[in-house]
């Protein structure tokens, strides 16, 4: 039996969840685009090596209206680009839809109205680093239940889609994670094991288990990310806005990486010290760096020093290196200069 997973948006964590799902499982990819025609496109996933993934998708972009049944399912393809409104129906059709939001402020502005005009029930995990914006739309919603995720997959322009009109191409980067938050295990029967995964899914079962893995995510990629960047701006003050991180000489780069990897190695020694997860969370952070520098990653993406939302977050995270007894001296002039 078909099992139907939505995602509202089509942002670059929307693609690496379609590699993750198991193979009886449709994903329909709701966007507010119009498409002018009705595609339909093979679906190759390339490991970063360039080598052939196994697994194949077809994907549909699909501008016919449907009658909400799952009629509409053609055999070998299982993950349908659509436009909400001319499609919307299928909330209706889905009972209890569960729903995994890659759209930012679209998830307030755009599909909580419209769910709650068509009176509509489901879950949604809205896996926005922002988490005013899943705060927000569990005010708005009538009958939805929405929570907050944590994710991160660090992946570029990770689809393509090929010249000929009729492939598509997505690199299956192998690197990332999810985190669902407790009520949220029903999401578990759409995704193939853990182990086989190219994401990582972690379900948490206590609000402490999350609070936890939330935390694990600040001090493996979201600090040493902004530490990178402080340390950027160091060597770099006047070219800092124009570089990404490829622009970087190697040798310079993993000097960069290794003083970073060593903060961070304190950082998690104090946070969670009888931790046995020292060297996996070490792992995460190291793959974290070398794909800032191997993705082209503008800098400022991290560290925006024109930015107050940035700054504030710069901020909020060289509080968790101060509290684990980290001297940042050396950042204080650019950290204020912001």
């Amino acid at each position: 039996m078909k099992k139907v997973l939505f995602i509202f948006g089509t942002a670059k964590l929307a693609y690496k969840i379609m590699e993750c799902v198991e193979e009886r499982t449709v994903v329909v990819v709701f966007s507010t685009k119009h498409f002018s025609e009705t595609k339909v496109y093979d679906c190759n996933y390339v490991d970063t090596d360039g080598s052939y993934d196994t697994k194949k998708h077809k994907i549909i972009s699909d501008t016919d209206f449907c009658d909400g049944s799952l009629d509409f399912v053609e055999d070998g393809i299982n993950i349908y680009e659509m436009n909400v409104y001319t499609h919307s129906i299928l909330f209706e059709v889905q009972e209890n839809f569960l729903a995994i939001s890659c759209c930012r402020s679209g998830l307030t502005d755009t599909y909580i109205p419209l769910l709650n005009s068509m009176d509509c029930r489901g879950v949604i995990v809205s896996l926005d680093n922002d988490k005013s914006i899943s705060r927000d739309a569990s005010k708005l919603s009538k009958n939805c239940d929405v929570y907050a995720g944590v994710a991160h997959c660090h992946v570029p322009n990770p689809v393509k889609w090929n010249e000929d009109g009729t492939t598509a191409t997505i690199i299956a980067d192998r690197f990332g994670y999810l985190v669902f938050p407790p009520k949220c295990n029903c999401f578990r029967k759409y995704f193939i094991p853990a182990l086989s995964s190219p994401v990582a899914m972690t379900y948490t079962d206590t609000e402490e288990d999350f609070q936890r893995a939330v935390y694990e995510k600040l001090i493996d990629v979201n600090v040493p990310h902004s530490l990178s960047c402080l340390e950027v701006k160091i060597l770099f003050p006047n070219e800092y806005e124009a570089m990404t991180f490829a622009d970087i000489e190697k040798e310079t780069f993993d000097a960069i990486k290794d003083r970073v990897l060593i903060m961070h190695k304190q950082m998690y020694t104090y946070y969670f010290s009888e931790d046995d997860q020292l060297e996996v969370a070490v792992n995460t952070a190291t793959r974290f760096l070398d794909r800032l520098k191997e993705y082209t990653e503008p800098c400022i993406r991290g560290v925006d020093f024109n930015s107050p939302s940035s700054l504030l977050k710069l901020n909020m995270h060289m509080q968790i290196v101060r509290d684990a007894g980290i001297d940042i001296t050396k950042y204080a002039s650019i950290i204020d200069s912001g």
